[in-house]
This record gives structure tokens, sequence and C-alpha cells, in this order.
């Protein structure tokens, strides 16, 4: 007779760790309704097939070894998945420890058809040590996760990978598990969130059950700052797969986005040097990890508008019977044939490679961004800059460098001087005089008074643009940064 559920656990050179987590396993209150699925890479030179065999024949669960080619844990999820007899699959890592009770709750649960995904929750079990106190606020960045002690339905929130249960027949219903670590050993997709957006898209419920708590072993001694803010970056990246692929932004879609995360990790960044950390550790830290998270999310989006098999690997969705495979960053299987290629700005293909600070960063996207909004506009002889301002000196600045086409006139309401970088500047009082049928706001903060302002002069009689809309509130041009 088949298991009920089997438990897939990917794994790669930890063999003394996996044998704790196995060892909590093989002594569950119910023995008879379960397999063990044990998932590692192709390249693992440790001794876990070995260990994995002898106690297989010491246990009465069955204990099984697989090998996966494909670099990074999707894979072996995916393998898990096609291997498993059980028709409830659970996924956890190969550092927790479940109570003996965890199988039998799992059932339970499920006895019920309306559970179709579910999750529980996950303590830290700390050795060699306690952690630092200022990591308490970001014990979720080690899994930790916990959403009450009641049954109940998740209606947004996502479970973690480290114990999380589905039915076999709804993983491959969704096409298996997205990438989680892939290219070049980057944390880029969105893992057991994505399957449990692609759940919650077929019209069925994620459950929470609070009886299957575990814990997730954790080494004090390897915390540290700069663990964290890798953590904080590789979580940016994971949120940017995410986002696009519940978005699926268009290109100036996606520029939007990225200058927006942009500004925020500049922001952070300011902050982070505002606030000591040896008088104001806390709050520094805080800005430190925000800054970096920022900054790879926006880099991550950036890096779709200029990267053709990172925006496939992005797009593609069976991730189950049908994968895309890499090996350090380079596509192995055949490309897809007829993909469409998308036409760059050549500085955009450098903004997502790691600048030394977020406001770099954030100067040069702005200065791509401009560009592309400025190509969409008819630029002829009756479009105008309004405001003659220094933005107006920077965005020129800008479109002479870029050899684009500059606006045939800039209106002011008091201007200070004749011309500004060869084009003409007109006063307000005199806009009769010209014949006009676009006018760009030239500010990156006063956008909004300024508008009101022409549809006051010009009425209905003008296309108004603003070149910032669905951007956060500047400064960005006028910041003094950029």
């Amino acid at each position: 007779m088949p298991p009920k559920l089997s438990i897939i656990i990917p794994t790669f050179d930890r063999c003394a760790i996996l044998r704790k987590a196995l060892g909590a396993l093989i002594v569950q209150e119910s023995v008879h309704d379960f397999e063990i699925l044990v998932i590692s890479h192709d390249d693992a030179s440790d001794d876990t097939p070995q260990m994995v065999q002898e106690l297989n024949k010491q246990s009465r669960i069955a204990i099984r070894f697989y090998s996966e080619p494909g670099y990074d844990k999707h894979y072996a999820v995916n393998t898990g998945f096609k291997k498993a007899n059980g028709d409830i699959l659970a996924l956890i890592d190969d550092d927790i420890l479940v109570p003996q009770h965890w199988v039998k709750s799992i059932l339970a649960a499920y006895e019920s058809d309306d559970v179709n995904c579910a999750g529980g929750a996950i303590r830290i079990k700390w050795v060699n040590g306690s952690p630092p106190k200022w990591l308490t606020p970001y014990l979720n960045i080690f899994g930790q996760i916990s959403y009450g002690e009641q049954f109940k339905e998740l209606k947004t929130e996502s479970i973690n990978a480290g114990n999380f249960t589905i039915r076999r027949s709804v993983a491959f219903r969704v096409k298996g598990y997205n990438p989680c670590n892939a290219l070049m050993d980057k944390l880029i997709g969105d893992g057991e969130t994505g399957l449990v957006n692609k759940v919650r898209d077929c019209g069925l419920k994620v459950h929470w059950i609070p009886e299957i708590e575990c814990q997730h072993v954790q080494d004090a001694s390897k915390v540290s700052i700069d663990y964290v803010v890798k953590r904080f970056s590789l979580q940016g990246a994971t949120d940017a797969y995410t986002l696009y692929r519940m978005h699926r932004w268009d290109q100036m879609g996606l520029q939007q986005q990225a200058l927006n995360y942009s500004y925020k990790a500049a922001q952070e960044k300011v902050l982070t040097d505002f606030h000591s950390k040896e008088t104001r550790q806390e709050q520094h830290i805080r800005h430190l990890f925000n800054s970096h998270y920022f900054q790879q999310l926006s880099s991550s989006l950036c890096r779709l508008l200029w990267d053709q098999q990172q925006k496939e690997f992005y797009d593609h969705q069976d991730w189950l019977d049908n994968p895309l495979f890499f090996q350090n960053g380079t596509k192995l299987s055949p490309a897809t044939q007829g993909s469409p290629q998308i036409e760059v700005d050549p500085m955009l293909s450098q903004i997502s490679k790691h600048y030394n600070t977020s406001l770099e960063q954030l100067c040069s996207l702005l200065d791509a961004y401009l560009c592309h909004r400025w190509k969409g506009i008819n630029i002829d002889e009756s479009a105008a800059l309004y405001g003659a301002g220094k933005h107006t000196k920077k965005l020129l600045e800008i479109i002479t460098k870029n050899n684009l086409q500059p606006p045939a006139f800039i209106i002011d309401d008091n201007p200070k001087c004749a011309t500004i970088r060869g084009v003409k500047v007109i006063a307000t009082k005199d806009v009769e005089t010209i014949s006009l049928s676009t006018i760009i706001l030239s500010s990156d903060v006063l956008q909004k008074q300024m508008r009101m302002r022409c549809e006051h002069i010009f009425r209905a009689e003008v296309e108004i643009i603003d070149l910032y809309a669905g951007l956060p509130q500047g400064p960005f041009l006028t910041s003094g940064q950029c």
C-alpha cells in the first residue's frame, strides 16, 4: 500500500545535520503512513548516500536517496515531487527538527478536502551560543515564521519551504516549484512564495496548521552584520522575481519600478550614514539592511531590460516537466526560438552591475529613465518645457549628452535668462505669441502645482506631461546627488 505522505528533503554536503533531521522523522508517532526522499546534487562529495542507505536499513520507514544533475534547490524539490509516491507532499530543509506528532498532525489536517496547501510555524534553535541582540527584529531572514495558534486560511501570507505541505495533484497542476537558488548561486526565484501564489491563482486555499511547528537549527557563531546584509540583498532579488511575475511590467513599467526602488535605496543609504553605528546602532543597522535590499531589488528589475536570458528565466512557467537548466549563469538547454528582442539604451546594460553606492545607481538609472521618457514624447516645434530652473538645466544636459531632440522653447513665469543651452526662454505672459501643443513639466518636486498653473493658463488646449508620473515624490535631479 503506497504511503499517504512523502517527505522531501533537498540537501548538499550536509551529512551531519541531515542525520539529525532524519533522526527526528524516524521516531514519529505515525510510522506506517509516510516515506522520506533525500535529494542531493550530482557534485555532492560527502557520505550522505551511504548514511541514508544505512539509516534506511535500520528504520521501519522507507528512506530513499536520489541524485539530481540540475543545480540549485528547485531542481531537487521538483525531482522529489516526481519521485514521490504519497498523495500529500511535505517539504522541509535538511536542518529542520520536527516534533513526534508532526506527520500525524499533517495527515489529520489533510483529511479535509478543503486543505490543498498548508504550512506551519518555524522557530529558531540556536547552537554554539546566542545571537546578538540586534538580530531580534530580523529572525524571519533565518526562516522564523508564525501566524498564530489557530488553524485558518491564509488569504495573502506565504509559508516557508522549511515546513511546507501540498497535495501532489496540486503540485503537478501548478507546474511545480519555482526557482529559489539559481544563476550563479544567486537567490533570484520566488520558490515557495511562487508556489503559494500559483495555488491561489487556481482558486484553491492555503492554510495554516499550528500543530506542525518545527525548529530550524542555526549556528549563532556565524551570525554577523555582513551575513545579514547579504541575506537582505538576496531577498531583494527574490522579491524582484515575485513582483515581476505578479505584474508583468512592460519596459516603461520596469524602468519606473527600478527607479522607484533605487530612490528608496538612496534614501536608506543617507539614513544609514546619518545614524552612527556607535551611538544609534539599531537605526543604523535597520537602514543599512534596507538600503541593500532596495538596491538589489532595483538592480534585478533593471536587468530584465537588457538581459534576454534573465527575462526568459523570469517568464518561464513549467519548472516541473520542462525546466530550463543553467550552470555558472549560462543556459544549457537550447535557446527559445523567436524570443522577442528588447531595444535598450546602451547605458541600461551597465545599471544592474554593482555600483559602489546606491546613489550612483540611482543617478545612472535616472539618466536612462529620462532618456526613455523623452524619446516617447513627440518633440516638435510646438513642444516646450515649463520651468527654467536647476531641473531644466540638468535635464537639457542629459538631452544634449544623449543627442536627443531638445524642446522648441522653455516657458517660465519669471525668466532670469534669455536661453538655456541654446533653447529660448519665453515668459508665460508672452506665450500667446507662439503655438504650443505639448508642455513638459520641468520639475521633480512641484509637478502638481505646475500642472494646476498650466491648466489655468492653457485650459485644455495643450497636452501636459509629467516626466516623473508613477514615481515617488522627488527630488531626483535637483537633490544635489545626481
